[in-house]
């Protein structure tokens, strides 16, 4: 049994610790609350549980045989050539169905009907008819990113009467959705959309995956809903495709600097809404993730293929 388990960030002791110590009331957990520390311990750490780990200290590592990440995606920590190829990487994968998938109809939904503009006008007094920018009924919904939340989302837009397309790594078709292309071929799907929802991973193959070329090809007046990773969205494209009108509107979730800084534009620019990194969050969040590690802890000790775990190869 692995009796110690490593813990990275102040953020992850405050929010996680309690509810391992709960699950797992055999294990000694430590924190390790900044890079100093982080690097000191490395020879001894077996198990690691954290987000954000700072990377290039992973060179010294002679005992770590897995690293639970916190969150869906892993490019705080892939990619790392000093981590040896045996360490295995888990991340939160499936933790945030349902609510993943019903944050981003909720986005989708208030955009076209005008939520944040209505919401504006009841905080300085006004009344005056808002009108939607199209119907969701009848439309089409192009998901970049038809994994297992992006096929939830589509199966709820689909219960909606969109009509949905979109892209997958392996092209092969999705349950309800009308048409699946891969990545390289995303132009066929994402031209003459109505609504575009991104839920891709970063990884060298996603990285500016959408830009200029890409928002233009859509309908004019088209929504975005954006809840992949920052970077994947060019958010300087978004600024422009707003400002000319043709995105009416935008959700982003995501950004490569995160918190958004106070000072940064994006704060100002009319159309969007900026929303901080919660589209998978959920009330339960934290229990749900604590019970995924203890079964990947459990996998580990037994031998078996942690049921969470990240193909280092794909990113994801």
């Amino acid at each position: 049994m692995i009796e110690r388990i490593h813990l990275y960030g102040n953020a992850i002791d405050r929010f996680f610790r309690s509810g391992l110590e709960t699950a797992l009331p055999d294990r000694e957990f430590v924190t390790l609350s900044d890079p100093e520390a982080f690097k000191a311990a490395m020879p001894e750490i077996e198990v690691l549980f954290g987000f954000r780990m700072p990377k290039g200290l992973f060179g010294s590592a002679q005992n770590l045989r897995m690293i639970q990440v916190t969150g869906a995606g892993v490019d705080s920590i892939l990619p790392a050539d000093d981590l040896a190829e045996d360490v295995l990487i888990c991340n939160a994968s499936g933790a945030h169905e349902p609510h993943m998938p019903e944050f981003v109809i909720a986005m989708m939904m208030g955009l076209v009907y005008n939520m944040p503009t209505m919401q504006q006008q009841q905080h300085q007094r006004e009344w005056k008819t808002v009108w939607p920018r199209q119907t969701i009924d009848g439309g089409t919904l192009c998901i970049l990113g038809l994994g297992t939340i992006g096929a939830s989302v589509a199966r709820r837009a689909a219960a909606l009467g969109m009509r949905v397309v979109g892209t997958r790594r392996s092209g092969g078709p999705v349950e309800g959705v009308d048409r699946v292309v891969t990545m390289a071929e995303q132009r066929e799907v994402i031209s003459g959309a109505d609504v575009l929802v991104v839920i891709t991973p970063l990884t060298d193959e996603t990285e500016g995956l959408v830009g200029s070329e890409e928002l233009g090809a859509l309908a004019p007046g088209a929504v975005l809903v954006d809840v992949s990773r920052g970077g994947v969205v060019s958010l300087d494209a978004v600024t422009e495709a707003l400002g000319n009108g043709q995105l009416s509107a935008a959700a982003v979730d995501v950004f490569a600097t995160e918190p958004l800084p106070p000072g940064d534009p994006a704060w100002d620019v009319e159309g969007l809404l900026v929303t901080p990194h919660t589209a998978g969050w959920s009330h339960d969040y934290f229990d749900r993730i604590v019970q995924q590690f203890a079964v990947n802890l459990d996998d580990l000790e037994a031998g078996r293929s942690p049921t969470s775990l990240v193909d280092r190869a794909q990113g994801y």
